[in-house]
């Protein structure tokens, strides 16, 4: 495919930004995706830095990439990449005279920290949106995912950890030199308080219905089966709950023909990939996420700012969000018993998820400000540009 970019206009201010390509596998509707957006959005104005994207297109995030960024360029890196895409990337670094290179994810962390080594790029970050590779059940995927993360923050000038949890996990495990792991907790825009609606308006669920919401792709660390186990004990109590889902992904039909053999299709509502999530959390009556690792949800956050109750896995990622029984209710992973309790006290205790609501709401406003994440990074981008000469 033929890249595509959007050049910026050309004036005497732009001529002495310096570029900056934000590297990202997919333009699918994901986390760091979103993350890549908010800063370039961020930035747009900056008179330092001029943002553009390098991911492959086609995704749901695509268009607003190629409307926020000064460029946005259709290069695809999967896991073995193709020859093409590299070279595409290492001449597009190479041509732009690009200054920092910032990479999301394992797959663009890997090669796209590669390419701007090779390319000379003097300022090389990384953001690790979660680490993966250890909850491997593979000791030596875990030991390979260890070391070439150790090789790779050789030649990186930070490396971004996304919540104190996964900090604490590189320094264990020495990921990065000392000098060279940030913490920059996840962040998200405030919401919209007027795309509120009524759950029956926005899920097509009868009038009064309480609304259990999961905002989550369909893959297995996000642990649906034990949300459908626990939401079949908990309907058979409370006929008017219904839950609804929000996210896509290769186990949506496994999930569908789970939830028809427990007889709760009635009551479950597939909604797949929605471009805008967040403006349907005011018609949840509580957010739930039953995963079994995160580095740190999006999804809890934008619930957080949006002012709902949160029930979810008392796991890393998580905590470092949300204090049970202060701003959450926090259970076991995996513990189908304990979820269905937790849901069942929220929906018996209007009062108790409205406290703990405000609890995680004020908890956002003091340390998840998108302002402050964006300024974060751009002090990462602007201190290594200073200290290449660049600046």
């Amino acid at each position: 495919m033929k890249e595509r970019a959007i050049p910026s206009p050309v004036t005497e201010r732009n001529a002495a930004r310096v570029p900056v390509v934000e590297i990202i596998d997919r333009s699918t509707l994901g986390g760091g995706q979103k993350t890549v957006l908010w800063l370039t959005q961020g930035l747009s104005g900056d008179p330092h830095v001029e943002i553009r994207i390098a991911c492959g297109a086609g995704g749901l995030m695509w268009r607003s990439f190629e409307a926020g960024a000064a460029g946005a360029h259709d290069i695809l890196l999967r896991r073995v990449p193709s020859p093409l895409s590299l070279v595409r990337l290492h001449r597009l670094l190479k041509t732009r005279r690009v200054g920092v290179v910032h990479t999301h994810g394992g797959i663009a962390g890997l090669w796209g920290r590669l390419a701007a080594r090779f390319a000379g790029v003097p300022v090389i970050v990384h953001t690790l949106h979660g680490i993966h590779y250890l909850h491997d059940r593979n000791p030596l995927a875990r030991a390979a995912g260890i070391a070439l993360e150790r090789f790779l923050g050789r030649f990186t000038y930070r490396t971004i950890y996304v919540s104190a949890s996964d900090l604490a996990s590189c320094r264990k495990h020495r990921l990065s030199p000392e000098d060279g792991a940030l913490l920059i907790p996840n962040a998200v825009p405030a919401p919209d308080a007027a795309r509120a609606s009524s759950a029956a308006e926005a899920f097509g669920v009868p009038e009064g219905s309480f609304v259990i919401g999961c905002i989550a792709r369909m893959d297995p660390v996000k642990a649906h089966p034990v949300l459908f186990e626990a939401f079949g004990s908990i309907s058979s109590l409370h006929s008017h709950a219904r839950l609804v889902l929000v996210g896509g992904g290769p186990l949506e039909a496994e999930y569908r023909r789970l939830v028809e053999r427990l007889g709760l299709t009635e009551r479950v509502r597939f909604l797949g990939f929605v471009p805008d999530g967040p403006a349907l959390l005011n018609a949840m009556d509580v957010v739930v996420l039953p995963s079994l690792w995160e580095g740190m949800s999006l999804s809890l956050l934008e619930a957080m700012a949006a002012e709902r109750p949160i029930v979810a896995s008392r796991i890393g990622g998580i905590v470092d969000l949300v204090e049970d029984r202060v701003s959450a209710l926090l259970v076991e992973p995996g513990d189908a018993v304990a979820l269905a309790e937790a849901l069942d006290q929220m929906i018996r205790s209007p009062d108790l998820g409205a406290r703990l609501a405000a609890a995680a709401r004020a908890s956002f406003l003091r340390h998840h400000r998108i302002e402050t994440m964006i300024a974060q990074v751009r002090d990462v981008y602007v201190g290594g540009l200073r200290r290449a000469g660049r600046l």
